[in-house]
């Protein structure tokens, strides 16, 4: 399974939080069955939303397993509230099951750490 799938590590979209997240999990060798910025289309019919990036998505033993990293200053408005809430509903009556980790900007050492520890463990379930 390929390490980079979808947009590249590299533009513009995606931030540095994520980079630091990225890298830990390499560090632990958590990335083997991952792929990053995965394109996910659902229907705005069905699912009220067009579609999201997945920022982290691992097929784990028990399934599929979406990861959001969400910076607390644009997730924590009413609207991107709403709009992930119909994605994390949308992916889990596909049976992913969706972590998100919000954090306030820049990441730290310490907050990267507990979210690496939750993934870790999530894997393993």
């Amino acid at each position: 399974m390929g390490f980079f799938r979808g947009k590249d590590f590299r533009s513009e979209q995606v931030s540095n939080a994520e980079i630091s997240l990225l890298i830990e999990i390499q560090k632990r060798g958590l990335n083997l069955n991952m792929n990053t910025q995965v394109p996910m289309r659902l229907s705005v019919e069905e699912d009220g939303v067009e579609g999201t990036f997945i920022d982290f998505y691992f097929s784990v033993g028990s399934g599929l397993l979406a990861v959001f990293l969400d910076g607390s200053e644009i997730h924590s408005r009413n609207a991107q509230s709403k709009r992930d809430d119909l994605i994390d509903l949308a992916l889990e009556r596909r049976n992913i099951r969706v972590k998100r980790y919000e954090y306030d900007a820049p990441l730290t050492k310490k907050r990267r750490m507990e979210i690496a520890d939750d993934i870790e463990e999530e894997i393993k379930k």
